[in-house]
Protein backbone atom coordinates (compact mmCIF):
# COMPACT_ATOMS: atom_id res chain seq x y z
CA UNK A 1 0.00 0.00 0.00
CA UNK A 2 1.23 3.66 -0.63
CA UNK A 3 2.64 5.23 1.99
CA UNK A 4 -0.50 7.90 1.65
CA UNK A 5 -2.97 5.41 2.11
CA UNK A 6 -1.56 3.88 5.22
CA UNK A 7 -1.05 7.81 6.51
CA UNK A 8 -5.45 8.76 5.43
CA UNK A 9 -5.59 4.61 7.22
CA UNK A 10 -4.40 6.01 10.40
CA UNK A 11 -5.75 8.87 10.26
CA UNK A 12 -9.09 7.71 9.80
CA UNK A 13 -8.71 5.48 12.62
CA UNK A 14 -7.61 7.70 14.91
CA UNK A 15 -10.66 10.53 14.20
CA UNK A 16 -12.96 7.48 14.62
CA UNK A 17 -11.38 6.87 18.46
CA UNK A 18 -11.33 10.66 19.11
CA UNK A 19 -15.40 10.53 17.37
CA UNK A 20 -16.10 7.51 19.92
CA UNK A 21 -14.53 9.10 22.92
CA UNK A 22 -15.93 12.79 22.19
CA UNK A 23 -19.45 11.44 21.15
CA UNK A 24 -19.22 9.43 24.57
CA UNK A 25 -18.37 12.57 26.43
CA UNK A 26 -20.85 14.32 24.56
CA UNK A 27 -23.85 12.26 25.73
CA UNK A 28 -22.88 12.46 28.94
CA UNK A 29 -23.06 16.35 29.34
CA UNK A 30 -26.21 16.08 26.82
CA UNK A 31 -27.54 13.90 29.49
CA UNK A 32 -26.19 16.25 32.73
CA UNK A 33 -27.69 19.08 30.82
CA UNK A 34 -31.38 17.49 30.33
CA UNK A 35 -31.23 16.47 34.11
CA UNK A 36 -30.36 19.60 35.61
CA UNK A 37 -33.03 21.47 32.86
CA UNK A 38 -35.47 18.91 34.38
CA UNK A 39 -34.34 19.51 37.99
CA UNK A 40 -34.93 23.58 37.22
CA UNK A 41 -38.32 22.87 35.02
CA UNK A 42 -39.89 21.05 38.62
CA UNK A 43 -38.55 23.91 40.58
CA UNK A 44 -40.05 26.76 38.39
CA UNK A 45 -43.46 24.81 38.11
CA UNK A 46 -43.28 24.59 42.02
CA UNK A 47 -43.22 28.31 42.06
CA UNK A 48 -45.82 29.30 39.03
CA UNK A 49 -48.60 28.55 41.99
CA UNK A 50 -46.63 30.84 44.97
CA UNK A 51 -46.10 33.32 42.17
CA UNK A 52 -49.69 33.72 40.85
CA UNK A 53 -50.75 33.91 44.82
CA UNK A 54 -48.47 36.68 45.29
CA UNK A 55 -49.55 38.35 42.55
CA UNK A 56 -53.39 38.39 43.38
CA UNK A 57 -51.91 39.49 47.01
CA UNK A 58 -50.63 42.24 45.53
CA UNK A 59 -53.41 43.39 43.15
CA UNK A 60 -55.49 43.37 46.42
CA UNK A 61 -52.98 45.04 48.36
CA UNK A 62 -53.35 47.48 45.48
CA UNK A 63 -56.71 47.86 45.20
CA UNK A 64 -57.48 47.98 49.12
CA UNK A 65 -54.74 50.98 49.10
CA UNK A 66 -56.56 52.84 46.40
CA UNK A 67 -59.82 52.48 48.57
CA UNK A 68 -58.17 53.55 51.28
CA UNK A 69 -56.92 56.95 49.87
CA UNK A 70 -60.04 57.47 48.51
CA UNK A 71 -62.09 57.09 51.81
CA UNK A 72 -59.53 59.19 53.52
CA UNK A 73 -59.86 61.83 50.37
CA UNK A 74 -57.82 63.88 48.48
CA UNK A 75 -54.40 64.29 49.69
CA UNK A 76 -53.49 67.68 50.30
CA UNK A 77 -49.59 67.16 51.23
CA UNK A 78 -46.96 64.45 51.39
CA UNK A 79 -43.71 64.77 53.32
CA UNK A 80 -45.27 67.88 54.95
CA UNK A 81 -43.07 69.03 57.58
CA UNK A 82 -44.43 69.85 61.18
CA UNK A 83 -43.15 71.84 64.36
CA UNK A 84 -45.15 72.76 67.52
CA UNK A 85 -46.61 76.21 67.79
CA UNK A 86 -48.58 76.33 71.28
CA UNK A 87 -50.20 73.19 73.27
CA UNK A 88 -52.35 71.14 70.97
CA UNK A 89 -51.43 73.10 67.66
CA UNK A 90 -48.93 72.12 64.71
CA UNK A 91 -47.28 74.48 62.29
CA UNK A 92 -47.52 73.36 59.19
CA UNK A 93 -44.78 74.20 55.95
CA UNK A 94 -47.85 74.24 53.52
CA UNK A 95 -50.51 76.62 52.71
CA UNK A 96 -53.13 78.76 50.55
CA UNK A 97 -50.93 77.34 47.89
CA UNK A 98 -51.52 73.65 48.61
CA UNK A 99 -55.08 74.18 48.56
CA UNK A 100 -55.89 74.80 52.42
CA UNK A 101 -58.46 77.49 53.49
CA UNK A 102 -59.51 78.91 57.24
CA UNK A 103 -61.34 76.44 59.48
CA UNK A 104 -60.90 73.69 57.06
CA UNK A 105 -60.80 70.26 59.02
CA UNK A 106 -57.72 67.91 58.04
CA UNK A 107 -56.24 65.17 58.80
CA UNK A 108 -52.88 64.08 59.64
CA UNK A 109 -50.72 61.49 59.74
CA UNK A 110 -47.16 61.36 61.81
CA UNK A 111 -44.43 58.94 61.05
CA UNK A 112 -44.53 56.12 63.06
CA UNK A 113 -41.51 53.23 63.99
CA UNK A 114 -40.39 51.06 61.08
CA UNK A 115 -41.05 53.72 58.02
CA UNK A 116 -44.95 53.12 58.90
CA UNK A 117 -47.43 56.19 59.37
CA UNK A 118 -49.72 56.94 62.58
CA UNK A 119 -52.57 58.67 62.61
CA UNK A 120 -52.68 61.63 64.82
CA UNK A 121 -56.26 63.07 64.51
CA UNK A 122 -58.00 65.45 62.72
CA UNK A 123 -56.97 69.35 63.04
CA UNK A 124 -58.55 72.60 62.09
CA UNK A 125 -56.94 75.10 60.21
CA UNK A 126 -56.69 78.04 62.85
CA UNK A 127 -54.74 80.20 60.86
CA UNK A 128 -53.31 79.77 57.01
CA UNK A 129 -50.91 81.71 54.63
CA UNK A 130 -49.59 81.31 51.22
CA UNK A 131 -46.91 78.80 52.62
CA UNK A 132 -47.80 78.22 56.19
CA UNK A 133 -50.71 76.84 58.20
CA UNK A 134 -51.51 76.40 61.67
CA UNK A 135 -53.74 73.56 62.94
CA UNK A 136 -55.43 73.02 66.22
CA UNK A 137 -56.20 69.75 67.48
CA UNK A 138 -59.73 68.68 66.85
CA UNK A 139 -60.68 66.88 69.92
CA UNK A 140 -61.00 67.92 73.32
CA UNK A 141 -57.43 68.43 75.49
CA UNK A 142 -56.74 66.60 78.53
CA UNK A 143 -54.29 68.34 81.16
CA UNK A 144 -52.21 65.80 80.27
CA UNK A 145 -52.09 65.80 76.86
CA UNK A 146 -51.35 69.66 77.33
CA UNK A 147 -48.47 69.47 79.33
CA UNK A 148 -46.98 66.64 76.66
CA UNK A 149 -47.94 67.78 73.87
CA UNK A 150 -47.38 66.32 70.85
CA UNK A 151 -46.95 63.45 73.38
CA UNK A 152 -44.91 60.55 71.71
CA UNK A 153 -45.03 61.95 67.98
CA UNK A 154 -41.43 63.86 67.19
CA UNK A 155 -42.10 66.67 64.90
CA UNK A 156 -40.46 67.27 61.56
CA UNK A 157 -40.70 66.18 58.11
CA UNK A 158 -42.48 62.99 56.80
CA UNK A 159 -46.10 63.96 57.95
CA UNK A 160 -48.87 63.25 55.61
CA UNK A 161 -52.23 65.89 55.58
CA UNK A 162 -55.65 64.53 54.30
CA UNK A 163 -59.02 66.34 53.01
CA UNK A 164 -61.21 63.72 54.62
CA UNK A 165 -61.73 60.82 57.05
CA UNK A 166 -63.82 57.64 56.69
CA UNK A 167 -67.02 57.76 58.68
CA UNK A 168 -65.76 54.90 60.27
CA UNK A 169 -62.53 56.02 61.29
CA UNK A 170 -64.34 59.35 62.92
CA UNK A 171 -66.70 57.02 64.68
CA UNK A 172 -63.83 54.91 66.41
CA UNK A 173 -62.09 57.92 67.16
CA UNK A 174 -64.95 59.23 69.12
CA UNK A 175 -65.46 55.50 71.01
CA UNK A 176 -61.88 56.17 71.75
CA UNK A 177 -62.46 59.65 73.14
CA UNK A 178 -65.40 58.76 75.15
CA UNK A 179 -63.39 55.72 76.63
CA UNK A 180 -60.60 57.56 77.75
CA UNK A 181 -63.12 59.96 79.58
CA UNK A 182 -64.44 56.84 81.26
CA UNK A 183 -61.43 55.95 82.37
CA UNK A 184 -60.11 58.98 83.18
CA UNK A 185 -63.30 59.62 85.80
CA UNK A 186 -62.62 56.06 87.09
CA UNK A 187 -59.36 57.12 87.76
CA UNK A 188 -60.04 60.58 89.65
CA UNK A 189 -62.57 58.04 91.58
CA UNK A 190 -60.32 55.61 92.28
CA UNK A 191 -57.89 58.76 93.72
CA UNK A 192 -60.39 60.37 95.34
CA UNK A 193 -61.46 57.21 96.86
CA UNK A 194 -57.78 56.59 98.33
CA UNK A 195 -57.23 59.67 98.86
CA UNK A 196 -60.43 59.26 101.97
CA UNK A 197 -59.03 56.00 102.63
CA UNK A 198 -55.33 57.78 103.57
CA UNK A 199 -57.18 60.64 105.50
CA UNK A 200 -58.85 58.04 107.31
CA UNK A 201 -56.09 56.13 108.25
CA UNK A 202 -54.09 59.28 109.21
CA UNK A 203 -57.22 60.02 111.79
CA UNK A 204 -57.23 56.33 112.74
CA UNK A 205 -53.37 56.40 113.57
CA UNK A 206 -53.73 59.77 115.25
CA UNK A 207 -56.60 58.44 117.74
CA UNK A 208 -54.35 55.09 118.24
CA UNK A 209 -51.29 57.35 119.28
CA UNK A 210 -53.30 59.62 121.26
CA UNK A 211 -55.07 56.28 123.19
CA UNK A 212 -51.90 55.32 123.55
CA UNK A 213 -50.56 58.16 125.39
CA UNK A 214 -53.90 58.42 127.29
CA UNK A 215 -53.21 54.61 128.74
CA UNK A 216 -49.43 54.44 129.22
CA UNK A 217 -48.71 58.37 129.47
CA UNK A 218 -46.83 61.12 127.86
CA UNK A 219 -43.01 61.44 128.52
CA UNK A 220 -43.60 65.07 127.08
CA UNK A 221 -45.80 65.94 130.05
CA UNK A 222 -43.29 65.02 132.75
CA UNK A 223 -42.86 68.74 133.57
CA UNK A 224 -45.94 69.66 134.83
CA UNK A 225 -46.61 66.22 136.76
CA UNK A 226 -46.95 69.02 140.05
CA UNK A 227 -49.89 70.62 137.78
CA UNK A 228 -51.49 68.20 136.13
CA UNK A 229 -53.18 64.54 137.47
CA UNK A 230 -51.44 61.66 137.52
CA UNK A 231 -53.46 60.45 134.47
CA UNK A 232 -52.12 62.98 132.35
CA UNK A 233 -48.85 62.27 132.39
CA UNK A 234 -48.26 58.81 133.81
CA UNK A 235 -50.93 57.09 131.69
CA UNK A 236 -54.52 55.72 133.53
CA UNK A 237 -52.73 52.31 133.13
CA UNK A 238 -50.30 53.17 135.92
CA UNK A 239 -52.80 55.46 137.60
CA UNK A 240 -55.82 52.57 137.86
CA UNK A 241 -52.67 50.47 139.19
CA UNK A 242 -51.74 52.99 141.79
CA UNK A 243 -55.34 53.89 142.66
CA UNK A 244 -55.85 49.89 143.13
CA UNK A 245 -52.53 49.47 145.59
CA UNK A 246 -54.03 52.81 147.47
CA UNK A 247 -57.28 50.67 147.62
CA UNK A 248 -55.59 48.05 148.36
CA UNK A 249 -53.68 49.52 151.41
CA UNK A 250 -57.07 51.07 152.76
CA UNK A 251 -59.07 48.08 153.10
CA UNK A 252 -56.00 46.37 154.86
CA UNK A 253 -55.39 48.92 157.40
CA UNK A 254 -59.54 49.07 157.79
CA UNK A 255 -59.52 45.18 158.26
CA UNK A 256 -56.85 46.43 161.09
CA UNK A 257 -59.03 48.25 162.11
CA UNK A 258 -61.62 46.05 162.63
CA UNK A 259 -59.45 43.48 164.37
CA UNK A 260 -58.47 46.24 167.37
CA UNK A 261 -62.53 47.27 167.43
CA UNK A 262 -62.95 43.62 168.06
CA UNK A 263 -60.24 43.16 170.67
CA UNK A 264 -61.44 46.42 172.35
CA UNK A 265 -65.10 44.79 172.29
CA UNK A 266 -63.94 41.75 173.63
CA UNK A 267 -61.99 43.55 176.32
CA UNK A 268 -64.91 45.81 177.31
CA UNK A 269 -67.50 42.77 177.54
CA UNK A 270 -64.63 40.88 179.59
CA UNK A 271 -64.31 44.23 181.95
CA UNK A 272 -67.93 44.49 182.40
CA UNK A 273 -68.02 40.81 183.40
CA UNK A 274 -65.74 41.22 186.03
CA UNK A 275 -67.75 44.77 187.06
CA UNK A 276 -70.25 42.57 187.21
CA UNK A 277 -68.86 39.78 189.69
CA UNK A 278 -66.84 42.47 191.85
CA UNK A 279 -70.49 43.94 192.25
CA UNK A 280 -72.42 40.64 193.16
CA UNK A 281 -69.53 40.71 196.14
CA UNK A 282 -70.20 43.43 198.14
CA UNK A 283 -72.19 43.43 200.77
CA UNK A 284 -75.88 44.56 199.82
CA UNK A 285 -75.40 48.24 201.36
CA UNK A 286 -72.68 48.87 199.38
CA UNK A 287 -73.81 47.24 195.99
CA UNK A 288 -74.63 49.43 193.20
CA UNK A 289 -76.27 49.08 188.93
CA UNK A 290 -72.80 48.00 186.60
CA UNK A 291 -72.19 50.36 184.14
CA UNK A 292 -73.95 49.54 180.96
CA UNK A 293 -71.86 48.65 177.84
CA UNK A 294 -73.59 49.71 174.56
CA UNK A 295 -72.94 46.74 172.01
CA UNK A 296 -70.87 47.12 169.27
CA UNK A 297 -70.62 45.14 165.73
CA UNK A 298 -67.40 44.35 164.87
Amino acid sequence: MHILGKILAFLTICGAVAAAVLSAQFLQIRNAWMSRMDQKRSAYEKTVPELEKARKDLRDRQLEYQQLIHGWGPVIGLDVETSVSGPGQLALNIGQTAGLQQNQQVHIFVPGAGGQSTYFGPFQITAVEPQRAIASAGWPLRDSDRATWPGPFTPGRGSRVYGSAPTAAMEHLIQGSQLLLRKEELLKATQNLRTVQENQIRVATEQRNQRALELNGDPALAADKNILPQSAWDGLVRALEDEDEARNVTLAEVDALRHELRALFDEVIRLQNENVQLTRSLPEGEATEPSSVTSVSP
